[in-house]
C-alpha cells in the first residue's frame, strides 16, 4: 500500500499535477481534523471527572470511534510528511 501511494506521489509531482503547498494544505487538514476528533473524543472522559486517561477504554463507542479516526488521520500526514520533503528539494 505504502509503495502504490509513493509510486503515486512520485508520477504526481513529476508531471506537476500536485504542487507542494497543495499538499501541505492537506497534511495539515488531516492533522487538524485528527486532533480535532481525537481531542472531542479526550474531552469527553474529562466530563466523567478523570483528568488522565490512557487508551479508549473509558470512552462509549461513540466517542472511541472518534478516539480511533483522529489517530488514523494524524498517522496519515505524518506518513505524507517525506512526500512533500522529497517534493520541496
Amino acid at each position: 500500500m505504502m509503495l502504490i501511494a509513493s509510486i503515486t506521489l512520485h508520477l504526481a509531482s513529476s508531471i506537476q499535477l500536485i504542487d507542494p503547498y497543495t499538499l501541505y494544505l492537506i497534511i495539515m487538514g488531516f492533522y487538524s481534523m485528527g486532533l480535532l476528533l481525537f481531542l472531542k473524543a479526550k474531552l469527553s472522559i474529562k466530563e466523567k471527572g478523570k483528568w488522565f486517561s490512557f487508551g479508549c477504554i473509558d470512552m462509549n463507542k461513540s466517542n472511541q470511534r472518534y478516539y480511533e479516526i483522529g489517530y488514523l488521520l494524524m498517522g496519515i500526514g505524518s506518513i505524507l510528511i517525506p512526500f512533500l520533503m522529497a517534493m520541496i528539494k
